[in-house]
């Protein structure tokens, strides 16, 4: 079909659409492609389908919405093809344009074909595998027969009976998750924004279809941040400075002295920024109209184009903020923007950092504390800094200076900037904002700076007699066999906990703050598992019993001991989260993550993965001895191609087989070969093995997951919790221990720390030298294409 009808129907000179353009390359098959649903108010509400295949976005309508239930057919009416730069569109396509009213990006994520995408789709029957943030497992799209009209238009949206399968009765996504998986927003709040219109002026009549998708003219955002501005402590209704001077810290030098530098603070109160190599700008937001200045009071016009209209997207009639305009590098670290305006930066992208809110809709916040103004800052921000963008929220962390600062220059960052919670904007240097160096930083004991810690390289996994001795607190005690009781309730591993005794696991009473003390305790294991690798998590901030959140990006929030690194997907980048330290591990406990998994390569050699890996999953009806002989099997048939491997529990249903690799083939070629190991052990024996995705061919069998190793697929990490009832956790275990008993949830979080501390070797001992690659004379052993 190509665009022709897409960009026929369109103005573009008018609608905010991108117009796009036909890709040239497509993904391999069996590759994940870009998929994505967007919730669309126009004459009548719809959900748009859209599957990235053939260099377009192929498109269905489907009136109802996706269900879950595998006994209900949603009709699919085909549409025209929309380009892929369209997966990022959210906002309100003007009246009087094709499909005008309010598109809201209401799931996102990635597809994968099940067979031949190009036939199934020609043919009118397409399986796939959903991996977004609200649909996941399979699904069919199947074209009928329809009406005489309809041009052969009609097709049906089927879920798969698998796992992810569930009755209507019990729930409905649509209905359950109506909110956007870019900005969080509702279609009302994104009819009454103004950041995605294209024109500012709309026609006095409307119709109620049109207010509903666009909204009225006393929908306006602003009159909302009125109110927010209105309730900040201290805030007092006034007109808008004509100037003010930023307010600057006070430099810590380093002390002669041992301990800290003179003025450093002392004790709560105080809250703590990453210092961003960047320039110093405040934005000034007067009737719309958004000027950048400078440090100096000089005008950055014609700099910074982008950021200014950011800023106007935020729909304010007035405002004052305050924050540093820097170049956000891919692996996290930030550089001064170029100082020509037309000149792009050699990596990264120019974003503006906020950290703090001066004036916001006819309120004057200078005078109110620190904690306020930021507060209200974040909430402003909350939809613009999700996903990424030219915007982001110049997040903080609370806690002993000493700690911060000291875990702070350990990643390398350029300084910190403290500030008094409860101290007013004062323009000028003063003592309410003070700055430390990292190079001039005391942040080892006796005022020395600690050693760096070993690179992943020199240390694949802690030697036998740091295992086989805990680690001991500074009264002496195991820190591994310290009971939950027994910590400080305030910080695990230098993080503070908010909320420590929130009860994650109810069944087994575990709090956030035994789950924190889980991961400090096994993290010198773990580190080495999950060091350098970009994440998606689990988030379940109520516990187990309330809704999980599946998060694939950073987003808005990021504790500072993450890392966070930019991939390139289909057709945007986006920011994940990498977890170097044990303060990473114990910060993501913090945020109620309680599953961490990882991808199979690291960040230093992203395209090339260092290790492949089999899922074994079986039917509930298979015999758990056949599970161990089907662990068993897959490590004789690899070891019979000349691989080692390794294998661990899931805390789930079944096993890992992990095979690490030399990083030296692409995702392509590990997809191919796995695909080809998986392939024939299930054709040897079809009655015992599957590598179909569909529950329906997999009743009494084991499937053979080989899916977690495309581009972007993840796994659980090694020694990660998992959100299931009981706690477990999945655990590396040495081949000898293969047996009956050794169920895949038999480690919980309470249990796998002693375990660890009773090993006299690693389980996965030599898993960092193994040196192996996978070989033609493998691919010729499973008859692969050459």
């Amino acid at each position: 079909m190509g665009l022709r009808e897409y960009w026929r129907k369109r103005d573009f000179s008018i609608t905010p659409e991108p117009r796009g353009q036909e890709a040239t390359a497509a993904p391999a098959e069996g590759e994940e492609r870009a998929f994505l649903i967007q919730k669309h108010a126009a004459s009548h509400l719809h959900y748009d389908f859209r599957l990235e295949l053939e260099g377009v976005l192929k498109s269905w309508s489907v009136p109802k919405g996706p269900s879950l239930d595998p006994e209900v057919k949603r009709l699919a009416m085909h549409t025209e093809d929309h380009p892929l730069e369209y997966g990022d569109f959210e906002g309100i396509i003007p009246r009087g344009q094709y499909g005008g009213g309010t598109v809201l990006l209401w799931d996102r994520g990635t597809w994968v074909p099940l067979e031949n995408p190009h036939k199934g789709y020609h043919a009118g029957k397409l399986k796939f595998l959903l991996r977004g943030e609200k649909l996941r497992g399979g699904f069919t799209l199947v074209k009928t027969r329809g009406r005489d009209d309809d041009e052969g238009r009609s097709w049906l949206l089927i879920k798969e009976n698998d796992a992810e399968a569930r009755a209507t009765k019990e729930y409905s996504v649509v209905d359950a998750r109506p909110e956007s998986v870019a900005s969080g927003r509702q279609l009302d709040e994104i009819a009454a924004a103004k950041d995605r219109v294209w024109h500012s002026n709309r026609a006095e009549k409307e119709s109620k279809n049109e207010k509903a998708a666009g909204g009225g003219r006393g929908a306006r955002r602003d009159g909302g941040f009125a109110r927010v501005a209105g309730r900040v402590e201290g805030a007092r209704e006034a007109a808008m400075p004509r100037k003010v001077r930023p307010q600057l810290p006070e430099r810590l030098a380093a002390s002669k002295a041992k301990g800290k530098p003179r003025g450093a603070p002392e004790g709560e109160g105080w809250l703590h920024e990453i210092q961003v190599d960047g320039h110093r700008i405040m934005a000034w937001v007067e009737d719309g109209r958004v000027r950048l200045v400078d440090e100096k009071g000089k005008e950055q016009e014609g700099r910074f184009e982008h950021i200014a209209a950011a800023i106007a997207g935020l729909g304010l009639k007035s405002a004052l903020l305050d924050g540093e305009v820097a170049v956000l590098r891919r692996d996290g670290t930030t550089a001064p923007p170029p100082s020509s305006a037309k000149a792009a930066p050699r990596e990264g992208e120019v974003v503006y950092f906020v950290f703090d809110l001066l004036y916001l809709e006819g309120h004057d916040l200078m005078a109110s504390p620190l904690a306020a103004r930021k507060q209200a800052l974040e909430r402003l921000l909350r939809d613009a800094s999700k996903g990424g963008g030219a915007l982001r929220y110049g997040d903080h962390v609370e806690g002993s200076w000493e700690e911060v600062v000291q875990k702070g220059c350990q990643l390398s960052l350029k300084g910190i900037v403290s500030k008094r919670v409860d101290a007013p904007y004062v323009p000028g240097r003063g003592p309410g904002w003070v700055r430390v160096s990292c190079s001039s930083a005391p942040v080892g004991e006796k005022g020395k700076r600690k050693a760096a810690a070993p690179k992943a390289s020199e240390r694949a996994a802690p030697k036998a007699s740091e295992r086989a001795a805990p680690r001991k607190s500074a009264g002496g005690r195991s820190r591994q066999a310290r009971d939950a009781e027994e910590g400080d309730g305030a910080s695990v591993a230098g993080v503070r906990l908010s909320h420590p005794d929130r009860v994650l696991y109810p069944s087994q009473g575990i709090t956030k703050r035994e789950l924190a003390l889980y991961y400090e305790s096994v993290a010198g294991w773990m580190v080495p598992q999950v060091k350098g690798r970009p994440l998606t998590l689990v988030r379940c901030p109520e516990g187990t019993e309330s809704e999980c959140v599946f998060m694939k990006h950073a987003k808005v929030w990021g504790p500072s001991a993450l890392r966070r690194v930019t991939i390139q997907e289909k057709t945007k980048a986006g920011e994940y989260l990498v977890a170097d330290s044990a303060e990473a591990l114990v910060s993501l406990a913090q945020m109620g993550i309680l599953e961490i998994h990882t991808w199979n390569s690291t960040t230093s050699r992203l395209e090339k993965p260092d290790r492949v890996v089999f899922d074994l999953d079986p039917d509930p009806s298979v015999a758990w001895e056949r599970v161990i002989a089907a662990a068993l099997l897959l490590r004789e048939r690899l070891a019979e191609l000349g691989l080692e491997s390794f294998v661990k529990t899931t805390g789930g249903k079944g096993f890992h087989i992990v095979v690490p690799l030399t990083p030296s083939s692409g995702w392509d070629e590990c997809l191919a070969f796995t695909k080809a190991l998986a392939g024939d052990i299930a054709r040897r024996d079809p009655k015992g093995y599957t590598i179909a995705v569909s529950k329906a061919q997999r009743k009494g069998k084991i499937f053979i997951d080989y899916l977690r190793n495309t581009r972007g697929a993840t796994s659980v990490a090694a020694y990660s919790a998992r959100a299931r009832p009981g706690a477990p956790v999945s655990a590396p275990l040495s081949w000898d221990e293969l047996g009956p008993e050794m169920r895949s949830d038999r480690f919980t979080l309470r249990s796998l720390p002693e375990r660890l501390a009773s090993l006299r070797e690693d389980p996965w001992a030599g898993y960092g030298e193994v040196g192996q690659k996978i070989t033609a004379a493998m691919r010729r052993a499973l008859r692969m294409p050459a």
